[in-house]
């Protein structure tokens, strides 16, 4: 969020891959958050600003499933977790991150991931229509999926995949 950093990131690269996120005290979704409240809107705001002037037009951020439309096809249980304390405010941060980045002329993508589990890519990530209770996916499976996205040659059709392991 430092004036300048970005601007130096941006300078002489192809893309931008973000994996920001709000940080919790904990990895308790009802945990305080200890980061700005705003932090993925306050970013993109930036991108759409400073990627242009340096050529950048692809990005790809990780968001979370249940964000935007694909709440409504979200476990009941979990859509009910999703506003709630402190976990809603990491859900309408990145809500409002998307709606900066399709308000802009970047072509982007926000992939939502189920629920993050630790351990080795399996190479199973996919794109899901549901986002069940049991839906999991490993963060080393996220990474490569939105590796695999960011290379791809063709403008992204699908902008906010919901992806599962």
């Amino acid at each position: 969020l430092e004036p300048g950093v970005l601007d130096g990131a941006a300078s002489g690269q192809d893309a931008v891959l973000s994996a920001l996120g709000i940080q919790r005290a904990s990895v308790i979704p009802w945990a305080r958050v200890v980061s700005p409240p705003d932090l993925t809107e306050r970013v993109a705001r930036q991108m759409v600003e400073v990627l242009p002037r340096h050529g950048v037009r692809r990005v790809v951020a990780i968001s979370a499933g249940g964000v935007g439309a694909s709440r409504g096809r979200t476990n009941a249980l979990l859509r009910g977790v999703i506003p709630s304390r402190n976990a809603g405010v990491a859900y309408r941060d990145l809500e409002r991150m998307e709606a900066t980045l399709a308000a802009s002329d970047l072509d982007w993508m926000a992939v939502r991931p189920t629920t993050l589990t630790n351990g080795l890519p399996t190479g199973r990530a996919r794109r899901v229509e549901r986002y069940g209770l049991l839906s999991r996916i490993a963060r080393a499976d996220v990474a490569a999926f939105m590796l695999d996205a960011i290379e791809a040659d063709a403008p992204f059709a699908d902008r906010t995949p919901m992806i599962a392991g």
